[in-house]
């Protein structure tokens, strides 16, 4: 659990460095250093972290950022690995370095690999 609401209460009511906090609270200086800056960045002082709850402390300093649904992002063409695969075959070229080289995204092993690793094996006509 993070420990934000109090590192506020100390920096603010307390007058506490960094470093006095960092050792009250077993957490590293940096991250005093981060939770204060995004604060400030969020207009946030101790009177209003106060009143928020937790949760909408840590929405507020940590707020996430969605892609947009829109982003379409074309399949990798198959038939192209496989050739430049053979073609490389003999420095034993795996697919990861393959799309490095090609510049073709690589993935994470999600949902998106499932898709790509079923989409290679009907292109080469797999099950």
């Amino acid at each position: 659990m993070r420990k934000i609401k109090e590192i506020l209460r100390m920096k603010h009511v307390c007058s506490l460095s960094k470093r006095e906090i960092a050792q009250s609270c077993n957490v590293p200086r940096s991250t005093i250093g981060d939770y204060l800056r995004r604060a400030r960045a969020a207009g946030l002082d101790w009177s209003e972290a106060s009143k928020l709850t937790d949760t909408e402390l840590e929405s507020r300093l940590f707020p996430t950022e969605h892609l947009p649904s829109s982003v379409h992002r074309p399949p990798p063409d198959c038939a192209y690995i496989h050739d430049e695969l053979q073609t490389h075959r003999k420095v034993n070229l795996t697919l990861t370095q393959m799309s490095a080289f090609v510049g073709v995204q690589t993935y994470t092993i999600d949902k998106t690999s499932v898709e790509s690793s079923r989409r290679t094996r009907g292109w080469k006509g797999w099950r």
